[in-house]
């Protein structure tokens, strides 16, 4: 299962860093990162999930690793056993395997989310996240193409987006929780 979307080494590697100087600085680029890759890619890291659910179950936090429990919220509910159920992995929506429907909610549902390995998008895009992070920190400038591409003006990097669109366009297929529209 996944623990990490990408390692400090991995990092280092892909800013061309050598010197462990910066290691705290680029680790907590890293950990600001994956809140936003699982935005828009769902869960990545794996994690235990609990929510509440009335009728219908349809998980919040799709890709569903294994469906934990469903227990009643009130005394006089009906709790389910994992066994008589099924989840539909992908879209984290949760039937009776028998295909009547779910009686006796609300329920708290319990389950563990996220991935067993971590897609080479995902981490690349986690990478890109990351760089683009350490870049506008660092005020390194881009020269953007003015007038035709005649003149070149220095521009802060970063200036009007906080995530880049190539990362962004890298975790589209794997936008299982709408953050993308």
């Amino acid at each position: 299962m996944a623990t990490e979307i990408i390692g400090l080494d991995e990092m280092k590697e892909y800013l061309n860093k050598t010197s462990s100087k910066d290691d705290a600085e680029i680790q907590g680029f890293i950990d600001s990162a994956v809140p936003v890759v699982e935005y828009y890619a769902g869960p990545v890291v794996t994690q235990v999930i609990t929510e509440r659910h009335t009728s219908f179950i349809a998980l919040f936090e799709p890709p569903v690793l294994s469906l934990d429990s469903v227990t009643a919220v009130f005394s006089s509910g009906t709790s389910w056993e994992v066994a008589d159920l099924v989840v539909d992995k992908v879209t984290g929506i949760v039937e009776r395997a028998d295909g009547l429907a779910l009686f006796g909610g609300p329920w708290n549902v319990t389950y563990t989310a996220g991935r067993t390995t971590v897609p080479g998008n995902i981490k690349l895009a986690t990478k890109i996240i990351v760089k683009h992070l350490w870049e506008t920190q660092r005020g390194q400038m881009a020269k953007l193409p003015i007038g035709g591409g005649i003149d070149n003006v220095p521009v802060a990097s970063g200036i009007s987006y906080a995530v880049p669109r190539r990362a962004l366009e890298l975790l589209r297929p794997d936008n299982t929780a709408g953050g993308i529209a």
